[in-house]
């Protein structure tokens, strides 16, 4: 006589209640009397009754991704630093903390020498040029002369630099 199947409508309902709470897969399946290598098994089977299970517990895995990352974006937007975050891990290439320093040292030619692309200005041509791009930005008066002095100016600190 063999023994009882442990795969039951109950035990497969407890599995599911625990997974949509947001319970690892191995520990939902404890909760319905299983062992993970149990849980394991049943997932690798094949009769109907299986793969409709296995499309349920996809099913619910997804809804449970969904609601929690609906809930941590909500939340990124009173809370900059979950939107940074977020950012780093979503859109790495651009945001994650390393991503800036590895495409400059992917494009360094010698070390120690600037990333191709990448401008190297000095604190005094800072000094200068941001006031006056701060004073461009809210409507101070920005006349072509002055424009024309902070791009000399510029130009006189790059060549001090190179000597």
């Amino acid at each position: 006589m063999a023994r009882p199947s442990k795969f039951t409508p109950e035990r497969c309902e407890r599995f599911l209640v625990a997974l949509r709470a947001g319970v690892f897969p191995e520990t939902a399946a404890l909760h319905a009397g299983w062992s993970p290598a149990t849980l394991y098994r049943i997932l690798r089977a094949t009769t109907p009754a299986h793969v409709a299970f296995r499309e349920e517990v996809r099913r619910v895995e997804t809804e449970l991704e969904l609601r929690l990352a609906g809930t941590v974006t909500q939340a990124a937007f009173n809370d900059p630093r979950l939107a940074l975050s977020l950012l780093e891990r979503r859109f790495g290439e651009r945001w994650g903390r390393r991503a800036s320093m590895l495409s400059a040292s992917a494009e360094q030619g010698r070390p120690g020498q600037p990333a191709a692309g990448v401008i190297v200005l000095e604190p005094a041509i800072l000094a200068t040029v941001v006031p006056a791009l701060l004073a461009a930005r809210v409507g101070a008066a920005a006349t072509p002369e002055a424009i024309r002095r902070v791009g000399q100016f510029a130009l006189r600190s790059g060549e001090e630099a190179d000597e």
